[in-house]
């Protein structure tokens, strides 16, 4: 596999959020086409990777085989069906928290990713909190109405919206607090005299996102092996006041008693 820039790291996040999407059957073939293209664009090549991309549209019959080998090449396994809502719903969730993505279009992305696998997919069983986002966007849907209907003047409905931004912020925030700390070893922070946790502080402190690279070398080093969270590090996508795994990070120092559970895929 070769890779350039931020850029790979970035397409190589989406290709899981796609995995996700590919595991609950919401993303069709030519999602699966786009995101192996997209690696491609990013300088990520392995052979099942460019066979995918490459794929006729009119014949996609191998489409899934491709999709599945190119995963086992990139190292990525498959998620299980809870664990593939929880990504798609963290993938979401935290470009709202990092200021890249409006709540709505958070929220909107959700439904359609998730709605039907959440109601119907007996996989799944801890299902309420992804639920309880999707019907923030219910409730967006209704302001809109509302608002065409003439029951809500323009600037009552901008109003409401914003309340409704502030409590989706308001409940992400702890959701991803708790559903990342799984991500998590606490080890990691004390390693070699507490590098990560001082480095996250730091970073924190100064919002100097442009450190994460640095963070991502000191997790690497520290023994984490979580793809999910190395790659964000190195994605270089623009924050705001907040980056996610800084704040998982640090809920660890602020709650030191808790218990840390490890994937270290």
């Amino acid at each position: 596999m070769t890779s350039t820039g931020n850029d790979a790291w970035l397409s190589l996040s989406r290709f899981r959020a796609v995995a996700a999407r590919y595991v609950l059957d919401t993303a069709d073939n030519a999602v699966l086409v786009q995101a192996a293209d997209a690696l491609l664009d990013a300088g990520i090549y392995t052979w099942s990777v460019g066979e995918l991309a490459t794929t006729p549209v009119p014949s996609l019959r191998d489409v899934d085989r491709w999709f599945e080998l190119s995963l086992k090449e990139l190292g990525m396994p498959l998620p299980s069906p809870e664990e593939a809502a929880r990504t798609l719903a963290r993938w979401h969730l935290y470009g709202v928290i990092e200021g890249r993505e409006s709540p709505f279009r958070a929220m909107e992305s959700l439904r359609d990713e998730l709605s039907y696998p959440l109601r119907f997919d007996r996989r799944l069983s801890d299902i309420e909190p992804q639920l309880r986002f999707i019907s923030f966007w219910t409730d967006y849907d209704d302001l809109f109405g509302l608002e065409e209907t003439g029951y809500l003047s323009r600037e009552q409905a901008e109003l409401a919206a914003t309340e409704l931004d502030t409590q989706v912020l308001e409940h992400a925030l702890p959701w991803m607090r708790e559903a990342g700390r799984r991500l998590v070893d606490s080890r990691w922070l004390s390693w070699s005299g507490g590098i990560v946790r001082k480095l996250a502080q730091t970073i924190a402190d100064e919002r100097a996102w442009d450190r994460l690279p640095i963070l991502a070398d000191a997790l690497e080093e520290a023994g984490c092996r979580n793809s999910e969270l190395i790659e964000h590090c190195r994605a270089g996508e623009p924050h705001g006041d907040c980056c996610w795994i800084i704040d998982i990070l640090l809920s660890f120092v602020t709650e030191p008693e808790a218990s840390a559970k490890t994937d270290l895929r």
